[in-house]
C-alpha cells in the first residue's frame, strides 16, 4: 500500500507534463459527468484506515478520452492507495486542503455511459460531511477547467461507531439520547421569562401599559439623530404608520425621549436607564451609545408576531430598567478571508449585533486563503490574493480552498471576492452607526499566504519591466530562503520574511491606507490586530536574511527572537497613527523547554492579548489569567466555548470542525469569565469532568487582575462557511449565549464550591435562559432583518408504556410529527402533550419548526418493539 505525505506542489502552474499516452481527447459537457463520493467502509480491514471511493459516471454517449487530473479539497489528512491503484491513478497533496487525482497510462476509459472508481483510504477518526471532498474540479490537457456541478455526497453510513470513554457508541445521536439530554429543560410561562438578552442589570415591573401608536413621535436632543433613526427603523417594521422623529420638547403624552444626562453618575458611558410609563418612555444616559443600548432595550420588549404582521398599536408593559455592560469590550470575530462573504450579509451581522449590545467587530480581512481589502497603490493584492482558482493562462492567483472550485469567479464561489475601498468605507460607517467598532486583522508574521504570493506576483512584473527596485519595495519573502516548515494549515510558504526592511514598508503602506480609510468614514479605531499566531517551527531558520539580522542586531541572539521583533516594528508603526495592537496570545508568549509561557516584554507598551486556547485538558486553561496577572490587557475568546464555527454536535450531517471540540448554546452561556473552570462540567462527547478539581492545578484570576480581562469575544472561523447561511446557522443561536455573558451580571453558579452545585445551578439557569430564547429570540429572528437562518434543534423522543413523549431543547419551537411514514411539514400534527400510539405504526417521524415554517433534522422513533413488550 502506497503512503502519500503532504507535498508541496504549486498548483498554479497546470502544464505539468502528461501521465497518460492517449493521442485523442473527448470531454463531455460538463452536466454529463456525473461524480459520486462514499464511505466504503469504516475500517473494515481492520488497520484504523476508512475506506473512501469516487466513482466517475460518464452519462453521455461518447467515450471519456484524453488525459485529466481531478483536484478537490479536503481536511488535510493522509492518504493511502491499495494494491489495486498501482500504475493507474495517483493522489497527490498540493499544499493546504488541495489534493489531486493524476489518472495514469494504465487507467481505463470511461465509456459512453459507463463509470470508473477510484479507492482511496485515510485515517479513522470522527467524521462529517464538510470534512468530505467537495469543490471538485477537472483539468483537461488542453488546460480547460470544468468544475464539477453534478456531485453527490452519499450519505454517511448510520453504523459508523465511534469511542466514547471506553465504549462505542452510534456516531449519530439518538432520539432517546436527545430527549435525556433535554429532560431538566422546563417549559416556563412566557410572562415568567426575563424579556430581554442579555440580562439588565436591574427591571422592574410597574402598574400599566404603553401604546406604541402608528406615528408616534420620536423626540431627542441634540447629537441624537442617529439614535432616533435607529428606533424609527424598528417602529416602521411593526407599526402601520411611520414615526416622526423631531427635536426634544416639553414632555407630551404618548411620545418617546431621547435625553442625554451628562451631570447623574452612570456606571459607564454605554450605561442607559428605560422608563416606559403609562403616557410616555423616556431613555436617558450619559452617551449616544447608552442611549443606543437603551433603544436595544425597548426594541427587545416588542413581540415578535409584530415583525410579521404589523399592527396600529403595540401594548408594552410600564417598567423600570437601569443598566449597564459587565464588561466594555463585547466582541465577535468574523472571518471572511477563508471564505468572502459580501458587503449586505455583514451589515446583516452588525444589526445583530448591535441588537444584543455587541460592540467590537473583530473583522479577520487577510489569511492564507485570501486578502479581502483593496489597498491603493498594491491592486496585487486583491487582484491575486482575493482569487482562488487553477489558472490556465498563467494569470496568478491562489490555488483552490475550502471547496471554492477550479474556477475564480465570486458569483460562485466564496473563496473569490474582496471589499473595495469605498465598499469598506460604508461599512465602517454602518458600525459606527450602530455603535460598533470594527478591529482589522492584517495578519503576519504567519497566516500571510496571500500577501506573499500577491506581492511575488507584483515583484515578478516589476521585474520583467527592469523596475528591480520597485519590485522589491514590498517584496514579502526572502527569495533565497531555504527554510522548511508546515504550518497548521499545511501550507509551507505562508511565513512572511521579518529580516528585511520590505516586510515593513508594506506594513507601513497597508496601515497606513487602513487608517486613512477609516478616518475619512469618521470612524472609530483604536486598535489594530496584527494575528501572530502560529508560526510554524522551521520558519527562518534557513533565511540567509535572517542569518544576517541576527548576526548584526544586538538584541537578536537565535531564529526564536524573530516573533517578538516582529511584534515590537509592528507596535512601532502603529505607534505613529495612536493605535495598539492586539494579536492571539502568542504575541505575548515566548517558548521555553517547558513550553509557552507569558512574555513581560511587552507590557504597558499597547498590547493586548487575545487568549483563545484554553482546550479542555489541553494544559492551557488558565493563560487568559496568566497574562492579566503579569498585568496584559486580555480579551478571552476561549475557543472550547466562543469558537462558533466548531459544529454543535459530532454527528457527521452537523456542519463545522471539531478540533476544540463541539460547541452549541450552552457551552457560551455557561463561560464564566472570572473563573473559567466553573464552566467544565464534561467533554466534547459528554464525559463527566471536574472543572473545580482541575482549578487546582492551574492558576486562578488574582484579586485585582480582573480589571485587565478587557471582556470576552466569539470567534467564527469560515473554512466550512460557503454561505451567508451557513454564517448565520454557525453563528445562532449561539451568539446569544456570548451576549448573556458579555453584557449580564456574573451568573449565580458563579459562587459555586462543588460539581454538583455548579451543575444544579448551571441547569436552572440554562432552563431559563432556553425558554428566552425559543420563545422570544428566535421568533424575532425568523422575520427581522429579513430573517436568520439559525440552527433548529433536533428535537428528542421515546417511547414509554405506550406512549410517544416529545421535547426540545428550545421551548416554544413547534414539535410535529407523523405516523404515516410521510416526513413532517408545517402542517402535520403538532404535539401538545404524550400521543398513545397503536400497533399498527412502524415508524415516528418527528421536526421542529421555526415559525416561518423552516424545519430542524428529521427524527426517527421506531416504536415496533415497544408496543411488542
Amino acid at each position: 500500500m502506497r503512503l502519500f505525505t503532504l507535498l508541496f506542489f504549486l498548483p498554479l502552474l497546470l502544464s505539468c507534463q502528461q501521465k497518460t499516452s492517449q493521442t485523442t481527447s473527448f470531454w463531455p459537457e460538463d452536466n454529463l459527468v456525473r461524480v459520486v463520493w462514499q464511505l466504503v467502509d469504516d475500517a473494515a480491514m481492520g488497520d484504523d484506515k476508512r475506506t473512501s471511493s469516487f466513482t466517475i459516471i460518464n452519462e453521455g454517449d461518447t467515450a471519456i478520452s484524453g488525459s485529466w487530473q481531478l483536484y478537490f479539497n479536503q481536511l488535510p489528512t493522509t492518504f493511502y492507495l491499495p494494491p489495486t491503484a498501482e500504475n493507474q491513478y495517483d493522489i497527490e497533496a498540493m499544499g493546504g486542503d488541495l489534493y489531486r487525482i493524476v489518472a495514469l497510462d494504465s487507467f481505463p476509459g470511461i465509456p459512453g455511459g459507463g463509470s470508473q472508481t477510484i479507492i482511496y483510504q485515510w485515517p479513522v477518526g470522527m467524521i462529517k460531511k464538510t470534512h468530505c471532498p467537495h469543490g471538485l474540479a477537472f483539468v483537461l490537457d488542453d488546460g480547460s477547467v470544468h468544475n464539477v456541478t453534478n456531485y453527490v455526497q452519499e450519505p454517511i453510513p448510520t453504523s459508523l461507531t465511534f469511542d466514547k470513554g471506553g465504549k462505542k457508541e452510534p456516531i449519530y445521536i439518538s432520539a432517546e439520547s436527545r430527549f435525556d439530554q433535554y429532560k431538566y429543560i422546563e417549559d416556563v410561562p412566557t410572562d415568567r421569562l426575563s424579556p430581554i438578552i442579555p440580562t439588565p442589570q436591574k427591571i422592574v415591573y410597574e402598574k400599566g401599559n404603553f401604546a406604541l401608536k402608528s406615528g408616534i413621535q420620536i423626540l431627542h436632543d441634540i447629537g441624537l439623530e442617529n439614535e432616533a433613526t435607529n428606533l424609527a427603523e424598528t417602529l416602521n417594521q411593526v407599526l402601520q404608520n411611520p414615526a416622526v422623529i423631531g427635536l426634544t420638547k416639553d414632555n407630551e403624552e404618548h411620545n418617546i425621549y431621547l435625553r442625554l444626562d451628562t451631570i447623574n453618575f452612570f456606571e459607564s458611558q454605554e450605561s442607559y436607564h428605560l422608563k416606559i410609563g403609562e403616557n410616555t418612555i423616556q431613555i436617558v444616559g450619559p452617551s449616544s451609545a447608552g442611549i443606543f443600548y437603551g433603544i436595544q432595550s425597548l426594541k427587545a420588549l416588542i413581540p415578535a408576531g409584530f415583525y410579521k404582521v404589523p399592527a396600529d398599536q403595540i401594548i408594552i408593559p410600564s417598567l423600570s430598567i437601569s443598566d449597564s455592560p459587565r464588561y466594555a469590550y463585547r466582541g465577535q470575530h468574523l472571518d471572511v478571508a477563508r471564505n468572502f462573504q459580501p458587503v449586505e450579509s455583514i451589515k446583516k451581522i452588525i444589526r445583530l449585533m448591535a441588537f444584543y449590545k455587541l460592540n467590537k467587530l473583530h473583522f479577520h480581512i487577510t489569511d492564507d486563503e485570501g486578502w479581502r481589502l483593496e489597498i491603493p497603490g498594491l491592486p496585487e493584492l486583491t487582484d491575486v490574493g482575493a482569487k482562488r482558482g487553477l489558472s490556465t493562462s498563467g494569470e496568478p492567483m491562489l490555488p483552490p480552498a475550502y471547496g471554492s472550485g477550479g474556477i475564480a469567479d465570486g458569483q460562485i464561489s466564496a473563496g473569490t471576492g474582496h471589499y473595495t475601498k469605498s465598499q469598506f468605507i460604508d461599512l465602517l460607517r454602518f458600525a459606527k452607526q450602530h455603535h460598533i467598532e470594527v478591529i482589522p486583522e492584517i495578519n503576519g508574521p504567519g497566516h500571510a499566504r496571500a500577501a506573499i504570493i500577491a506581492m511575488k506576483a507584483r515583484y515578478e512584473k516589476l521585474m520583467n519591466q527592469g523596475k528591480e527596485a520597485d519590485a522589491r519595495a514590498y517584496l514579502l519573502s526572502d527569495l533565497n530562503d531555504a527554510s522548511k516548515y508546515s504550518s497548521a494549515q499545511n501550507y509551507h510558504d505562508n511565513v512572511i520574511c521579518v529580516c528585511q526592511e520590505y516586510t515593513y514598508t508594506f506594513l507601513e503602506k497597508v496601515i497606513s491606507e487602513v487608517v486613512s480609510m477609516y478616518r475619512e468614514a469618521e470612524a472609530p479605531l483604536s486598535i489594530i490586530h496584527t494575528g501572530g499566531d502560529e508560526v510554524p517551527h522551521g520558519a527562518w531558520s534557513e533565511s540567509s536574511e535572517c542569518s544576517r539580522l541576527i548576526k548584526n542586531e544586538q538584541n537578536l541572539n537565535s531564529v526564536d527572537d524573530l516573533h517578538p521583533y516582529f511584534v515590537q516594528r509592528y507596535l512601532d508603526i502603529a505607534k505613529k497613527y495612536n493605535l495598539k495592537i492586539a494579536g492571539w496570545e502568542e504575541i505575548t508568549l515566548k517558548h521555553t523547554s517547558d513550553g509557552n509561557i507569558p512574555n513581560p516584554e511587552f507590557l504597558n507598551k499597547g498590547v493586548i492579548s487575545y487568549a483563545w486556547n484554553a482546550i479542555v485538558g489541553g494544559g492551557g486553561e488558565d493563560m487568559a489569567y496568566q497574562l492579566a496577572n503579569l498585568g496584559y490587557q486580555v480579551v478571552m475568546c476561549n475557543a472550547s466555548n466562543l469558537y462558533f464555527d466548531l459544529a454543535y454536535t459530532y454527528e457527521p450531517d452537523e456542519p463545522g470542525l471539531f478540533w476544540a471540540g463541539y460547541i452549541d448554546t450552552k457551552n457560551a452561556f455557561e463561560l464564566t469569565p472570572s473563573n473559567i473552570f466553573l464552566s467544565i462540567l464534561e467533554d466534547e462527547l459528554g464525559n463527566p469532568l471536574d472543572g473545580i478539581t482541575l482549578s487546582n492545578e492551574r492558576i486562578p484570576l488574582r484579586p485585582g487582575a480582573e480589571e485587565n480581562i478587557l471582556g470576552i469575544q466569539g470567534a467564527l472561523w469560515s473554512e466550512t462557511l460557503k454561505n451567508t447561511q451557513m454564517v448565520e446557522y454557525s453563528l445562532l443561536p449561539k451568539m446569544l449565549g456570548l451576549a448573556e455573558r458579555a453584557w449580564a451580571a456574573a451568573p449565580p453558579w458563579s459562587k459555586a464550591n462543588s460539581r454538583q452545585a455548579l451543575k444544579q445551578s448551571i441547569d436552572q439557569e440554562w432552563s431559563k435562559f432556553t425558554n428566552r430564547v425559543g420563545k422570544l429570540e428566535l421568533p424575532r429572528l425568523d422575520y427581522s432583518n429579513e430573517g436568520y437562518f439559525y440552527r433548529i434543534s433536533p428535537p428528542g423522543a421515546k417511547i414509554e408504556n405506550g406512549k410517544l413523549w416529545i421535547n426540545s431543547e428550545y421551548p416554544g419551537l413547534q414539535l410535529r410529527y407523523t405516523t404515516d411514514g410521510t416526513d413532517p411539514n408545517p402542517f402535520s400534527t403538532e404535539y401538545r402533550g404524550p400521543v398513545e400510539l397503536s400497533s399498527d405504526i412502524n415508524v415516528i417521524k418527528i421536526r421542529a419548526f421555526s415559525t416561518n415554517g423552516r424545519a430542524s433534522r428529521l427524527v426517527e422513533v421506531q416504536p415496533v418493539a415497544e408496543l411488542m413488550n
